[in-house]
């Protein structure tokens, strides 16, 4: 993906933007309470999404990919309302004993959610490339791509499953798939803080 390199100079807007973007990706949390056959999403990423895109509005002019960044944004936090309320029912798939009838929608989301991360990235990228950090660059690059590991890695579990037979560790699995979303979620949060910090002129 092209990544536009002219960027405007940092400021307060930009600093309480990414704040804004900070809180927002806390709600991609993945914390549900089953209730019978439905599972509901605790911490809603549509929550998430609203916080985001508020935070890309104050970075209007900032950088060139914002406005494009933000409709990606609007159209994953729809998507993501199919995500909220998830209905469970139960399948024979290899060692996959249940799925959602919404799983093809919120692959589509997942894509989405991947594309606007990568993207995410890549304004950090071009700020602190801009400021002279090129450390945080570097570090912005393969924490965007961490992250886009941590979106695939669900489905290429299920899919794994549905193709296994019953030996199939699937809680190790499922473990192992739960914590590294979790460690790619801080790791962007902290970037994000970090980026809020870059553009307040704070260490």
């Amino acid at each position: 993906m092209a990544e536009a390199k002219q960027t405007q100079a940092a400021s307060p807007a930009c600093a309480r933007a990414f704040r804004w973007i900070m809180w927002g990706l806390l709600f991609f949390m993945v914390i549900t309470r089953k209730v019978g056959p439905v599972h509901v999403d605790l911490l809603p990423d549509f929550v998430g999404w609203i916080l985001i895109v508020h935070g890309l509005n104050m970075m209007s002019g900032i950088h060139p990919l914002v406005p494009g960044t933000r409709k990606l944004a609007v159209i994953t936090g729809i998507l993501s309302l199919f995500g909220l309320v998830t209905i469970i029912i139960p399948v024979k798939w290899g060692a996959l004993t249940s799925v959602s009838p919404a799983a093809p929608i919120l692959v589509i989301g997942a894509v989405l959610e991947l594309v606007f991360i990568w993207r995410l990235g890549a304004i950090v990228m071009d700020l602190a490339s801009e400021t002279s950090k090129t450390g945080m660059a570097g570090e912005a690059d393969f924490r965007r791509k961490f992250y886009g590991l941590s979106v695939i890695l669900p489905w290429l579990a299920l899919a794994g499953s549905a193709m296994s037979g019953p030996g199939f560790p699937a809680i190790l699995v499922a473990i192992v798939v739960y914590l590294v979303r979790v460690a790619a979620i801080c790791l962007m949060m902290e970037l994000v803080s970090r980026a809020s910090r870059m553009c307040g002129g704070t260490p």
